[in-house]
Order: structure tokens, then C-alpha cells, then sequence
């Protein structure tokens, strides 16, 4: 375990996290950690579970807790998305407390104070009964449901805080992509991911009468589609919202009554959060998170949860702004091209039974690009929920045929 603890993490380190909580009489004597996630699941950061043995006052009694402890790899590609200070901890710290002030936020892990601008502590909701869904699942609807609802009650709060001081987000509302293009290397590394996926995808299906045409639009995008993405972004009309910006299943946890059912949700991740156009979370999930039942069958009844619930908030917290159904479609029209970056950059290596790292996934398309393009073509090859039936759910949701009518040309 030693080989894989943080420099920083000591007794000395989780005394002061937990004092305040627990007052400032609270001494941590030892602690036990662990990775809280399996081997290569952790693409961004070093998560672990840390058990707390402590005493307070000069009480004899020894207690303990267990935290979720997350920071960013050591000497890791992550370099390129963390800085001096930590967003994530600037979100819990925050603004969390002042989305609070509004209504509560019960859909994220409660966070204890750290003094390392680069860490953060949460607390373990896997001791709580929450549970995380394995990276490879697809959601049924009533976890789709708890997800959009906990987005909309974010995004809704997040939007009154933004009307009531209109430069609260001021330094959030450039989205995460725009950050990323800035970078040298993700600006080179991003579009290759974007086409190799695509291309792997048109081939696993060229030659299929019933998908013709969708081998059309990826072979006309597959250069294209990151540029189609950070345009699309910037839509002017959008309804703006604080966004979590990754969501996908491993990125919620649920806890279930006795009968396995759902009963509440958190979110998690708050690493890439902006205030950007708020359906942008909504066509990730969807094509990221949702099954085929959901994508086939469901959507406009999700739909209509995640705009009754925006609405529904809004107007609690006595705002006048609603977003209406048929602006719901228009903006998912004009942010088409995030519903197939989602199938061709996240969907792929988030579906391969051996998790990729992302230090290797990067390696790979910057200096072997067929070594990636191979892996998808044989996970393409095999059984499979989400390949290629997704293409057909694009095509069905209007996908290729908004990307055709607003952006190629």
C-alpha cells in the first residue's frame, strides 16, 4: 500500500480535516487506506478510501471514520488538466454552500475542509449503502430518471445563483473542451481519439445495407467532429447552467430499498465543471449512460422529467426563466455534434472489458494510432448492448441528419 499513498497523507494531514467536522480537540492516531477503485478505473486521479482512527478531547475512546481522498496522479498526464488549485475543491467549498443558501444540494458527497489546494476529501458513501455502477453499464430508466432529476435541480440552482450575481460564474463559462484546446497536446491528442473512433466505427459497419448512409456522415466527420464540437459549444441562445461536464454511470452512485430499487443518487466528479449551455450534461448522459430500452423507446419521457424538473425548481426558487420541450429539441438539434463525439471519443474505450489508461489510450493515438484503432475494431467484432444498435438510435434521434443540415458542408 505504501508505493501508492500520496506524499502529503499522515495523521497530521487527516487531523486537520477531520477537526473541522468534529472540533478542533480531534487527534487522528492512525489510519488504514486502500484504492477505492479498481486497477486503471482511476483515468484521472489517485482515489483512495481512507479509515480514520481518532479520539477527541481526552477521551479514551477510540472512534473512526471512513473518507474518500482524491487527488491528482503523481507525475501524471493529468498535469495538463490540474493547476495551482484544485476546481474540484473550489466547487465543494464554494460552491456548494452557495447553492446551498438557495436549496439543498443532497445530490453531491459532503466534503471536509483540507488545506492541500489540490486535494480533495469527501465522505465514503460506500459505507453509506451507495453503490457504484460497474464502467461498462448502461443505465435502465429509473436510474436515468434519478440522474437527470439530480442534473436539473444543479443546473436549476446554479441558474438563480447566476441571475441573482451575474459574475459569480465569471470564470467558469468557458467550457472544459475550449480549456482543453488551449493545450498543446489535447488540442493535437483530442481530435485523433474523435477520429480513430469514428473511423473504427464506419468500418465495423461498412458494407451493411442498414447503415449506409451513417458510414456516410462518420467518414465525411471523422476529421471534422472536434471542430463540429467546440463551435456547436459556444450556441448563443443556450440556456446557461453550472454543468458537471462528465457524466457517465461510474460518475453517480445509488443506494436501493430493500426491493433494489432506487431511491437517491449522487454525483460525483466536479473535476470539469462550467457554467455552459445546460443540455450539454443531457446529450452526454444520454449517449454515454442511457441503455437501449431508454435510447429506444424513452427518451422524450426522460425528456419531459428533466424539463419539469428544471421548471419546477426554477420557479420555487422564484425565477421567471423556463426552458420548454421544444427548445429542449432545438438546443439537442444544434448540440447534435456532442451526441456523436459522445459514441466516438468516450463510448468506445469506456466499453472495452480491459480498462485503458489514459496515460496509454493517449500514447497510443499520438505515436501508434493503429494499436487503438485495432483494440476497437475487436471490441466492435464481439457481442455486444451498445455496438452497433447506437448508430441506428443517432440516426432515429435525428443526430446525423442535424449534423448534415448545420454542418457540413
Amino acid at each position: 500500500m505504501a508505493d501508492i499513498l500520496p506524499d502529503f497523507l499522515d495523521d497530521k494531514f487527516l487531523t486537520g480535516c477531520l477537526q473541522g467536522e468534529f472540533g478542533s480537540s480531534t487527534i487522528v492516531t492512525h489510519f488504514e487506506a486502500e484504492s477505492a477503485v479498481a486497477e486503471g478505473e482511476n483515468f484521472a486521479s489517485c482515489i483512495l478510501r481512507v479509515k480514520c482512527f481518532y479520539k477527541r478531547s481526552d477521551s479514551k475512546k477510540l472512534e473512526s471514520t471512513s473518507l474518500i481522498l482524491k487527488a491528482p496522479k503523481q507525475q501524471g498526464v493529468t498535469d495538463m488538466i490540474f493547476t495551482k488549485e484544485c476546481k474540484e475543491q473550489y466547487f465543494y467549498s464554494n460552491i456548494v454552500p452557495k447553492l446551498s443558501s438557495l436549496h439543498t444540494v443532497d445530490y453531491v458527497p459532503k466534503s471536509y475542509k483540507c488545506k492541500n489546494p489540490l486535494v480533495v476529501v469527501m465522505e465514503d458513501l460506500n459505507v453509506m449503502g451507495f453503490k457504484v455502477p460497474n464502467r461498462r453499464d448502461q443505465l435502465d430508466f429509473e436510474h436515468c430518471k434519478f440522474c437527470i432529476q439530480s442534473l436539473a435541480k444543479l443546473q436549476a440552482t446554479s441558474i438563480v445563483v447566476g441571475q441573482q450575481d451575474p459574475k459569480y460564474f465569471e470564470h467558469f463559462k468557458s467550457n472544459s473542451f475550449k480549456i482543453f484546446n488551449k493545450n498543446p497536446f489535447l488540442n493535437k491528442i483530442c481530435p485523433i481519439i474523435t477520429s480513430i473512433g469514428a473511423n473504427s466505427l464506419a468500418d465495423s459497419v461498412r458494407g451493411l445495407s442498414q447503415y449506409e448512409d451513417i458510414v456516410d456522415i462518420l467518414d465525411k466527420v471523422s476529421k471534422t467532429l472536434w471542430e463540429f464540437v467546440l463551435v456547436s459549444g459556444d450556441t448563443e441562445h443556450a440556456l446557461n447552467s453550472l454543468i458537471q461536464f462528465d457524466v457517465w454511470p461510474s460518475n453517480f452512485m445509488f443506494k436501493y430499498d430493500k426491493f433494489r430499487k432506487v431511491e437517491s443518487v449522487k454525483v460525483l466528479d466536479f473535476q470539469l465543471y462550467s457554467f455552459s449551455p445546460a443540455v450539454i450534461d443531457i446529450v452526454t448522459f444520454i449517449w454515454r449512460g442511457a441503455n437501449n430500452d431508454v435510447r429506444e423507446t424513452r427518451l422524450d419521457e426522460l425528456f419531459h422529467i428533466y424539463v419539469d424538473t428544471l421548471n419546477g425548481l426554477l420557479s420555487d426558487l422564484g425565477s421567471s426563466t423556463r426552458l420548454t420541450f421544444s427548445q429542449l429539441k432545438e438546443q439537442l438539434e444544434i448540440l447534435s455534434p456532442w451526441a456523436l463525439f459522445a459514441v466516438c471519443f468516450y463510448l468506445p474505450v469506456g466499453q472495452l472489458k480491459e480498462p485503458l489508461p489514459l496515460e496509454t489510450l493517449f500514447e497510443y493515438c499520438e505515436k501508434e494510432p493503429r494499436k487503438y484503432y485495432d483494440l476497437l475494431m475487436k471490441q466492435f467484432k464481439e457481442p455486444s448492448t451498445v455496438f452497433p444498435s447506437i448508430l441506428l438510435h443517432l440516426k432515429a434521434q435525428g443526430v446525423f441528419e442535424s449534423i448534415s443540415k448545420l454542418y457540413i458542408k
